[in-house]
């Protein structure tokens, strides 16, 4: 059973979104085969980070698969491939960015705080 744990991360004085990937092998004691963190900067948001994660996690999965695979998708409290998915996504957070774009979720937060403020503003 080869098992493929996501995760996001956002923290204050980081450069951005963290994501971590890993992937273990139960059939080899839970060995490591695969691992990766990137950024991919401060115009995203977490959720932006856990589709790309997910994203990238199904690449690898369809780099090794084989026809006859299962795949599950299981929750995220105390397991501990995702543990480890969560400590690359909080390392990644102080990298540097792989992207400076912003998404349409980080530019809609943004227009509503402008119009918020402007709003208070007027009051």
């Amino acid at each position: 059973l080869l098992a493929i744990y996501t995760d996001a991360s956002s923290i204050k004085k980081g450069t951005g979104i963290g994501i971590g990937v890993t992937a273990l092998d139960y059939k080899q004691q839970a060995k490591e085969i695969y691992s990766t963190k990137y950024n991919i900067g401060k115009g995203q948001i977490v959720y932006n980070g856990e589709l790309e994660g997910i994203t990238r996690a199904f690449e690898f999965a369809a780099s090794i698969a084989i026809a006859t695979q299962e795949i599950q998708t299981l929750g995220h409290l105390d397991i501990t491939g995702n543990e480890k998915a969560d400590v690359l996504a909080k390392q990644a957070t102080k990298q540097q960015p792989v992207s400076n774009t912003t998404s349409l979720a980080m530019t809609g937060i943004r227009i509503k705080a402008i119009a918020r403020q402007e709003w208070q503003q007027k009051l």
